[in-house]
Parts: structure tokens; C-alpha cells; sequence
């Protein structure tokens, strides 16, 4: 798979010189190192969150937005078809500041 953006190298490749792969991957795992993608502002529609995903995982960046409005979509409808289907209480449990925190 050839990249678009030769500057932008993924964070899991070793650096020059290194052979140890196991060691590298250990010293490296803090924090930081848990989210292995970024965003990229330059390439992306808004803030750059899908077209990060989508170089991370090397798919195309439509695929990741579809994906996204997708999973918006099925949200809205399955909480609008709750909100008609859930029975409603009269009224609030005494308890429900404790139970809520």
C-alpha cells in the first residue's frame, strides 16, 4: 500500500539502526503510546478525526465518515424509538439523586 504523504510515518516503525523490536515497543508503551493515530487538520473536512482513523487503518477517509454518519443515524433512531417504546413513571423515585449520583 503506498502513502500519500511520505512525511508522515507511522508511529509503530522502528527507528534507523534499531533491530529490537520487542524492546522498542516496551520501552515505548506509556500513555501517550496507548491511541497509535492522530488527527490530521490538513486532510480532514472539520478537524481532521476520520481522515487520522482512516490512515491509521489504511482504509479511505469516506469509508471512516460513512461509517461515523452511519453510527449517528442508528443512535438518533434507537433513541427516538426508545423514547416512544419505554414506558414513563409518574413519577421520580426517591432515591433517584442517591442511586445517580
Amino acid at each position: 500500500m503506498r502513502h500519500r504523504h511520505p512525511d508522515l510515518r507511522r508511529e509503530t516503525q522502528l527507528p534507523p539502526g534499531s533491530f529490537e523490536l520487542d524492546s522498542y515497543r516496551l520501552s515505548r508503551l506509556d500513555r501517550r503510546q496507548l491511541i497509535r493515530w492522530k488527527r490530521l487538520p490538513g486532510k480532514g473536512r472539520i478537524s481532521g478525526v476520520c481522515a487520522g482513523l482512516a490512515y491509521r487503518f489504511g482504509v479511505r477517509p469516506w469509508k471512516v465518515r460513512l461509517l461515523f454518519a452511519a453510527a449517528f443515524v442508528f443512535a438518533a433512531v434507537f433513541y427516538l424509538l426508545a423514547a416512544r417504546v419505554v414506558p414513563a413513571r409518574r413519577r421520580i423515585p426517591k432515591d433517584f439523586d442517591a442511586r445517580t449520583g
